[in-house]
């Protein structure tokens, strides 16, 4: 059971971030049966958030927040669990900005800081979201404080090539609410060279899109549309 459970979230984890994300569904699913039924509560945790995370970045929208927001709505006890709580409502806030509703993202983003007091991981994932909201709600200067309480976080952590990459998703954002188009196509550049060497093409499809608009900002439009058409034939690719 422990060698099903563990190659089950091996497969889902390879494909929510290394892959194309709908591959994991099935195993995810898989891997939160087993869990749940050898009373694994924290692997199922974990399990339940991966596969949040495979339908959300499948668009398959409804399915992800059925699958995240009974985690996000929890505050368990335990630490492990606490910290994919944690991460669960983050990713909530993650599927509504993605649906344009920034001020609801703003809300689970500032439930995952609470759920996860203690666990950087998670606090970057906030600290970010909430930058992230303040970006879509035109509001540059929380934009600019909680974006430097993120980077504080990742200060140190080399091994963190998600939250890096993330983290320059979101000050190429913000550099474009500061009308510094220049600035934002550095960091987008970023973004994709290291997804790139970190092998994980969903975020060079996401990074290649924040660069694309900023090209076009910058009046780059026909290394602009290149470059976009780049980002639509990879994301397609991936599902």
């Amino acid at each position: 059971m422990d060698d099903e459970l563990t190659s089950l979230l091996a497969t889902g984890e390879r494909a929510a971030f290394h892959g194309r994300p709908a591959a994991g569904v099935g195993p995810l699913q898989r891997a939160v049966e087993v869990a749940h039924g050898s009373g694994r509560d924290a692997e199922a945790t974990a399990a339940a958030w991966l596969l949040g995370v495979c339908l959300a970045s499948s668009g398959r929208y409804g399915a992800a927040m059925t699958v995240l927001e009974p985690l996000a709505a929890h505050a368990p006890a335990e630490p492990g669990r606490r910290l994919f709580s944690a991460l669960a409502s983050a990713t909530v806030a993650s599927v509504q900005r993605q649906l344009g509703r920034h001020g609801e993202a703003r809300e689970y983003d500032t439930r995952a800081l609470a759920l996860g007091e203690g666990a950087p991981e998670a606090q970057f994932d906030a600290h970010l979201g909430l930058a992230a909201d303040a970006v879509g709600l035109d509001q540059a200067e929380v934009a600019v404080v909680e974006l430097a309480a993120a980077e504080a976080l990742v200060q140190g952590r080399g091994d963190w090539w998600r939250q890096r990459v993330r983290l320059d998703w979101v000050r190429a954002e913000v550099a474009l609410l500061q009308d510094d188009p220049d600035g934002a196509v550095v960091a987008a550049g970023h973004a994709v060279t290291l997804a790139e060497t970190s092998g994980a093409p969903r975020h060079v499809a996401k990074g290649l899109l924040f660069q694309g608009v900023a090209l076009a900002q910058a009046g780059e439009t026909d290394q602009a549309a290149a470059t976009l058409r780049r980002a639509a034939t990879l994301a397609e690719s991936l599902g």
